[in-house]
């Protein structure tokens, strides 16, 4: 019965990669949006001890025999996308590792979608927000007002400062929170290109003395998906391999139960 399981694992296993590169090949036009992978561990390998019943006569004692294969994990990679140069005002792209930080109904999340947005309320107040509504927020944590400002006049340097002229006069605005992280791969992903910290600790430009680190940012560029599509699909061709041979290995544990049942006959 060893067997059946052990194939078992290796047909879940290949399920679960196949997953994750149709995950990546779905987003390969999003936004900042960072390809993966899967880790694999093996299962709980069984040593034999002497005196102990084992599977074959010519089994040397202690041998261990392994039950098979899990996915561990799924790892990011976060190497640096390509920018696409947009010309719009209002989009931003990352060169080096940082995130910038928005808050939203489920609170404060970080993302490297730059992709922003003016939302205006009924009292007129305009705030900066992502595509999907999140509010974006400077380097104190509070929303950035764009209120009374001439959007065709804004900029946004490479450390995240924004000014624009308010009533023909040039105004600092606000700057941008950014954050790094020392553990990224930590992140929990939550959806619409946000990361919740979990258990990471957010760094500001304040705590980390080298600029080298969060790199700057580049307006009028969005940062493209750093999905290499040729990789999918060799991924996805060792997976369906990993299936094939993995089913084939229970068919045949199968039909050798079956002779064994037929011999006793």
């Amino acid at each position: 019965m060893r067997v059946l399981w052990t194939g078992a694992s290796g047909m879940s296993a290949a399920s679960h990669w196949v997953n994750a590169m149709a995950n990546d090949a779905a987003n390969i036009n999003t936004t900042g949006y960072k390809s993966e992978d899967l880790a694999f561990s093996d299962l709980l390998a069984v040593h034999y001890a002497p005196g102990v019943r084992i599977p074959a006569p010519d089994t040397p004692p202690g041998l261990p025999v392994g039950s098979g294969v899990r996915a561990a994990a799924r790892v990011s990679d976060w190497s640096q996308g390509p920018l696409q140069e947009t010309g719009r005002k209002l989009d931003v792209a990352w060169e080096g590792e940082g995130f910038f930080v928005v808050f939203g109904p489920e609170g404060i999340r970080y993302t490297r979608d730059g992709s922003f947005q003016v939302s205006v309320d009924p009292a007129g107040q305009a705030t900066l927000v992502t595509a999907d509504g999140h509010v974006v927020l400077d380097e104190y944590g509070a929303p950035i007002d764009l209120t009374g400002v001439d959007l065709s006049t804004l900029a946004i340097g490479p450390d995240g400062r924004i000014t624009g002229s308010v009533a023909g006069t040039p105004t600092d605005i606000a700057v941008l929170g950014r954050v790094v992280f020392d553990h990224p791969q930590r992140l929990i992903k939550a959806g619409n290109n946000l990361y919740d910290a979990g258990t990471e600790v957010p760094l500001t430009p304040a705590a980390v003395p080298d600029p080298l680190r969060f790199g700057q940012l580049r307006q009028g560029y969005l940062e493209a998906s750093n999905v290499d599509l040729t990789d999918v699909m060799t991924k996805l061709m060792e997976a369906e391999r990993l299936y094939a041979l993995s089913a084939r290995a229970v068919l045949t544990a199968d039909q050798m139960m079956s002779m064994a049942n037929n011999l006793r006959g």
